[in-house]
């Protein structure tokens, strides 16, 4: 029996605990995440955000450096823009590197 999820499973759970992203010609769901650091003493913080997506979501769309999708909640429409290539985990995942653009209240 193998740990590793199916192209199947991977659909499955990005639907179901993932966000749909929108492209300019196409949508996917990814698993949106950002890590928060101090950058100086004074309280400057830096937020990294990344995506997790399955790879062959990745394949199928062509998913590159300079992409940028769209993410919508009930408040508000926030822009990324892909920043570096798509990191795969060679498990049927990938993760995105991603900046964000701009935040627009809906």
């Amino acid at each position: 029996m193998s740990l590793l999820e199916t192209p199947l499973e991977i659909q499955e759970t990005v639907k179901l605990i993932g966000e749909l992203l929108v492209f300019p010609t196409y949508t996917i769901y990814g698993i949106l995440g950002f890590v928060t650091a101090d950058l100086f003493s004074g309280g400057v913080e830096q937020q990294l955000w990344e995506v997790q997506i399955a790879s062959a979501d990745t394949k199928l769309n062509n998913i590159s450096v300079d992409d940028s999708f769209v993410y919508n909640t009930n408040e508000y429409k926030f822009t990324f823009s892909i920043d570096r290539p798509p990191i795969p985990y060679g498990d049927g995942w990938d993760r995105l590197a991603v900046l964000l653009i701009s935040t627009e209240v809906i």
